[in-house]
């Protein structure tokens, strides 16, 4: 018998489930807080089987929005294959779908243009902006700031 030591990357799915998913993309169950000790997990989830496909889309997105000095802390495909992402920053971010080459490629255009205005954005609305929508191709929904506390 052989015994494989799993590095957690996060949590799949439910996060009180004890699942866990590895830096392959592996699924396994364990005790959440032991692994949490080591490091702080990211919250990930997705349909059944597309465990590989969340951990791609995760290693995009930090590429993504590293010019924002934020990284994701959680990435979920819906069951509708649609991408959201929470944010280091705080941000929500909604992606939407890709089922093909041209969604793919639309959707990292998005993406790249709402780095590019991010300096903009800021300078309007401050740094607390908590969700972006970037589903929509001409960005008429993209930000909405947090509400003064």
């Amino acid at each position: 018998m052989e015994v494989e030591e799993h590095e957690a990357l996060g949590t799949w799915g439910n996060a009180d489930s004890g699942r866990l998913i590895n830096t392959y993309g592996e699924v396994f169950v364990a005790n959440t807080a032991e692994a949490e000790e080591d490091a702080q997990l990211l919250a990930l989830d997705g349909p059944p089987d597309s465990e590989g496909d969340v951990i791609e889309k995760l290693e995009v997105m930090r590429e993504w929005f590293k010019p924002l000095k934020a990284e994701p802390l959680s990435v979920a495909l819906s069951g509708r294959y649609a991408w959201r992402t929470k944010l280091s920053n705080g941000m929500v971010v909604e992606l939407g779908r890709e089922q093909n080459d041209e969604e793919r490629a639309a959707m990292e255009q998005r993406v790249k243009r709402f780095v590019a205005a991010w300096p903009q954005v800021t300078e309007q609305w401050g740094k607390q902006i908590d969700y972006a929508d970037l589903r929509y191709p001409n960005g008429s929904r993209s930000a909405r700031p947090t509400p003064a506390s």
